[in-house]
């Protein structure tokens, strides 16, 4: 357990690393489809999982098998709706979200909040406005700069009690 803010930075570093550290020793690392996918690694092999032509050897582990699986079966999937279908978002879409969230889950920099997204969703040109909005972000990957900014906030679950693995 760490008290002060020091301790707590080097305490969550710590966690972070145990935590890589696992992904890293998960069965598929230990495996030449591990070595082949690792960083600058020939794109062919993720196209071959993608496109769900990968041969899946006896020798990989279930869970290993089943993603890898599943990765092709929605791979096929976008290929075959097409990336308009999938990147679009409808004035349908942002209705039902809009409806279903609760106003106080969270706010943002730009002042607004899940309160302005529940009542737009009332509103078929503001879901309509905010829909093509989402949408040309989806579709470019052009962003409004304050998207890159993020703050992570480490909230004790238990007042005094700084479990980092809790946090």
């Amino acid at each position: 357990m760490s008290n002060d803010k020091d301790n707590v930075e080097i305490t969550i570093q710590r966690e972070c690393e145990e935590r890589f550290k696992l992904g890293h020793s998960a069965p598929i690392s230990n495996t030449p489809l591990g070595e082949e996918l690792r960083y600058m690694s020939d794109p062919k092999i993720a196209e071959q999982i993608i496109n769900g032509t990968h041969p899946i050897p006896d020798d990989y582990d279930p869970a290993t098998a089943l993603m890898i699986i599943e990765i092709g079966r929605m791979g096929q999937l976008v290929q075959q709706l097409g990336n308009k279908q999938i990147t679009e978002v409808t004035s349908q879409d942002y209705q039902h979200y809009g409806r279903r969230i609760k106003e106080n889950t969270s706010s943002s920099p730009s002042g607004l909040h899940h309160g302005h997204d529940k009542s737009a969703a009332q509103c078929d040109k503001l879901s309509a406005f905010f829909a093509f909005q989402m949408t040309t972000i989806i579709q470019t990957g052009l962003r409004p700069a304050r998207w890159g900014i993020a703050l992570q906030v480490m909230l004790e679950k238990i007042a005094g009690v700084c479990l980092v693995t809790k946090l």
